[in-house]
């Protein structure tokens, strides 16, 4: 959950950035992803 919280607030940020500074957009998204997920999936 706090992952996900993070995601947003990266995705936002950088958005924001390329706004303000008139960068342009590589397309790339950050994906935290779950840590947990992680862990059950391998196990």
């Amino acid at each position: 959950m706090i992952s996900h919280g993070l995601t947003i607030v990266i995705n936002e940020l950088k958005k924001h950035l390329e706004d303000v500074y008139n960068v342009p957009s590589s397309g790339d998204v950050v994906q935290l992803g779950n840590l947990a997920e992680g862990i059950t999936s391998a196990g």
